[in-house]
């Protein structure tokens, strides 16, 4: 009897080979400086990581690469803001966990969000409702 596996193709890059050299914490200060290329070895060396944590927390594969894309973009975005990180991979799994509770927390909310912006907009809208209501109610009496 013969046995074919079926093996499951996967999407993400093999991981980067580790480099003799390669100091995690000397890549992370690069990077918090503004190097484009450290911020290039971290994304290479541990996204193969990453979409593989993620795929043990869910099996929603958009979920998974649009909160590794969102937690990149915020990395680059707030790098100037980061502090000295022990172990570099075990914090971009755990921001990835997060960013994953996060993304799934915003799609459960409706459309309209309260932000501070757009507070008086809907005041505006709930006391002219309010009013049209009112003007109604008096048409009707």
């Amino acid at each position: 009897m013969e046995v074919k596996l079926r093996y499951r193709k996967i999407s993400t890059p093999a991981p980067a080979p580790v480099q003799p050299d390669w100091d995690p914490n000397f890549v992370w200060d690069e990077f918090r400086k503004g190097s484009e290329l450290a911020f290039t070895a971290i994304y290479k060396r541990y996204i193969y990581d990453l979409y593989h944590f993620g795929e043990r927390l869910t099996n929603n594969k958009q979920l998974i690469e649009d909160s590794i894309h969102d937690l990149f973009v915020e990395l680059w975005n707030r790098r100037e803001h980061y502090g000295a990180v022990v172990h570099l991979k075990f914090y971009l799994l755990k921001s990835l966990k997060n960013r994953m509770l996060k993304n799934i927390k915003l799609s459960r909310k409706p459309d309209i969000l309260y932000t501070p912006g757009n507070r008086s907009e809907i005041e505006v809208l709930l006391s002219s409702e309010a009013e049209r209501n009112d003007a109604e109610g008096e048409d009707q009496n």
